[in-house]
C-alpha cells in the first residue's frame, strides 16, 4: 500500500530539519545510505560525496525535479538550487516544497533548446517519474496543460547571472540533450563542474539522437564521461537494477539497457577517478 502523500510530505520535512541541524553526513549515516554499495549505484550520492566536500555554498540546477530527491542533499546543506519541473501535478510539487529550502527556486517551464514554444505535456498512471514532452508509452496522456519552454542559457541569466553552475542534474525522459544544447558553453559561468544526465536509447531514437550523442557533446567540451548503464527497465515505477560504471568512450552491454552519464570537468577528474575507482569495469 503506498504511503499517504500527507505522511509522505511530513517524513520529507523532518528529514530536512534533521539534516539541516545535524547534517547530511550524520543523516546518511543513521539511515545506512553510502554511495558504496555496489548493488545498486546512487549515482546522486556518488555526486554527493566528490562535490559537499568541495563546494560552500554551491548551485545546482535539477532540470526535471519530480519530487525533489536529487537536489535534497544539496539543499539541505546550503545550497542554491534551480529545480524545473512542469508537470502539473500538485503532489509533486507539494513533495518539491517540503524539500525546499529559502535557497530553492522552483520553476515550472519545459527546458529545451529553444525558447517561447508552446507544448502537450504527457503524464501516465504507470509512473510519475516517466512524464514528458513525448508520449513515448502507451499509457501517456495529454496532462491538460500547456507548457512553455525555455533554454538554460536565458534562465540562468534571468535567475542566477554570473554564478557558476556546480551540479547539472537534467532527467526529462528523452530530452536530455536538447537541454544540453539550451546552455551557452561559452560563458564559463554556465559549464558546470559536474553534468548528470539520463540515457535510453529506445526512448530517444525516435528524436534523433542516441546515448553516443550526448557523450560525445560532454566529451567535445573537455569532460571526462562516466556512463552509469543500469539493466533494461521491465516495468515503469518499480525497483530497477543496476549493471555497471565505465568510462567513455565505451560501448553499452544491451540496446534496452538505459543509466546515466556523468561528466565531470578536468580540475575534478582525478578526484573522481579515485573515488569511483571500485565501481568502475
Amino acid at each position: 500500500m503506498a504511503m499517504p502523500t500527507n505522511l509522505k510530505t511530513f517524513l520529507m520535512r523532518c528529514e530536512k530539519h534533521f539534516c539541516q541541524v545535524f547534517g547530511v553526513g550524520t543523516y546518511r549515516k543513521l539511515r545506512g545510505l553510502s554511495s558504496s554499495r555496489t548493488s545498486n549505484l546512487d549515482e546522486i550520492l556518488l555526486i554527493v560525496d566528490l562535490l559537499l566536500p568541495e563546494v560552500r555554498n554551491g548551485l545546482m540546477v535539477d532540470v526535471g525535479a519530480h519530487h525533489g530527491e536529487s537536489f535534497r542533499f544539496f539543499a539541505f546543506s546550503g545550497w542554491q538550487v534551480l529545480a524545473f519541473e512542469p508537470d502539473p501535478s500538485p503532489i509533486k510539487h507539494t513533495m518539491i516544497r517540503a524539500r525546499s529550502t529559502s535557497r530553492v527556486h522552483e520553476l515550472r517551464c519545459a527546458v529545451s533548446d529553444t525558447a517561447g514554444q508552446q507544448v502537450p505535456f504527457y503524464v501516465s498512471k504507470e509512473s510519475s517519474g516517466v512524464s514528458s514532452l513525448t508520449p513515448f508509452l502507451e499509457s501517456h496522456q495529454a496532462a491538460g496543460e500547456i507548457v512553455i519552454t525555455e533554454t538554460l542559457d536565458r534562465c540562468l541569466s534571468q535567475h542566477v547571472p554570473g554564478t557558476r553552475v556546480d551540479f547539472l542534474k537534467i532527467d526529462t525522459e528523452g530530452h536530455d540533450l536538447f537541454v544540453l544544447k539550451g546552455i551557452d558553453w561559452t560563458q564559463p559561468n554556465q559549464c558546470p563542474r559536474v553534468v548528470m544526465c539520463e540515457f535510453e536509447d529506445r526512448k530517444t531514437r525516435p528524436l534523433g539522437y542516441v546515448y553516443s550523442d550526448m557523450a560525445g557533446l560532454l566529451a567535445e567540451r573537455g569532460y571526462a564521461v562516466w556512463v552509469s548503464e543500469w539493466y533494461p527497465i521491465t516495468k515503469y515505477g518499480s525497483k530497477h537494477r543496476w549493471r555497471s560504471l565505465r568510462r567513455w568512450p565505451c560501448g553499452i552491454e544491451d540496446d534496452e539497457g538505459w543509466g546515466n552519464l556523468i561528466a565531470v570537468e578536468p580540475a575534478m577528474r582525478e578526484k573522481a577517478s579515485q573515488q569511483w575507482s571500485s565501481f568502475v569495469r
